[in-house]
């Protein structure tokens, strides 16, 4: 990816880059949906647990499908737009050779492009950001009102369910500011470099690496933070190295016991 003069320019790599210019601007359209969504159910499991704790039951299977329906229909209009931006924005500057922005390559690979200049372009920024930014939003509404029940309810609460909320609190605290950090910080710079027409050179690799660390980034965050998965993985390891060194004594032992018969 790289970003100059108001123009994103994509380069795929895969399957993908061997399809139609039209079907690779699908492709980018579900990666943006996809991307967006992993923000958006944020406050779906943010909301989820502050339901869990105001009534004590947990959601029915009909209602968590409508809330990650209502999550994904929220990012819908994303895709779309970044969609159509690159399916019809390059028709802005129509016979430019958007290759002389690309990099210094040869052959230049086949590439989508988004113009700022298209009304596609900045809808497409305007409704990612907005699906965001009231995710964001809602987080923060949920997060108080647990924040509030659980200090209200404290004191009926025994040690071992303190720590396993302490645990929950921690987790997704991190889990929204390593998405801050991780997506939001690339995609606010890559849309201010778009805005102000700046090139951002090969610092648009940096991006693509960030957006895709996520996927690892979360579970690795769930064995981590959370007590049971941590000492479980921790507890495998142990005793693997325990199993193994008894294995070693064992075999040592019979040799010794093997050569002092050899010598009597």
């Amino acid at each position: 990816m790289k970003v100059k003069d108001g123009v994103t320019m994509v380069e795929m790599q895969g399957l993908a880059a061997h399809l139609s210019y039209e079907n690779r601007a699908k492709v980018m359209g579900i990666f943006v949906l996809s991307t967006c969504l992993i923000n958006v159910v944020l406050p779906v499991q943010v909301y989820f647990r502050f339901y869990t704790l105001k009534t004590f039951q947990f959601l029915t299977t009909r209602m968590s499908l409508l809330l990650f329906i209502i999550a994904i229909l929220s990012c819908c209009p994303a895709g779309l737009s970044c969609w159509q931006t690159y399916q019809w924005s390059a028709s802005e500057r129509a016979g430019f050779n958007f290759a002389t922005l690309w990099y210094d390559e040869v052959p230049v690979p086949n590439l989508l492009v988004g113009d700022i200049r298209s009304i596609h372009h900045k809808l497409y920024f305007l409704l990612g950001a907005s699906a965001v930014v009231t995710g964001y939003c809602l987080v923060l509404y949920y997060a108080y009102q647990t924040h509030r029940i659980l200090k209200a309810k404290a004191a009926g609460l025994s040690e071992k369910t303190k720590r396993l909320q302490m645990q929950l609190s921690r987790f997704l605290t991190t889990q929204v500011l390593t998405h801050l950090v991780v997506y939001e910080v690339p995609v606010f710079w890559m849309i201010v470099s778009v805005m102000f027409r700046c090139d951002t050179g090969h610092h648009g690799y940096l991006m693509n690496i960030a957006l895709s660390s996520l996927p690892i980034i979360n579970p690795l965050m769930t064995l981590i933070i959370i007590g049971p998965y941590r000492r479980s993985i921790i507890g495998a390891f142990c005793c693997n190295k325990k199993r193994i060194f008894s294995q070693a004594s064992f075999q040592q032992s019979q040799r010794l016991s093997t050569l002092n018969q050899q010598i009597t």
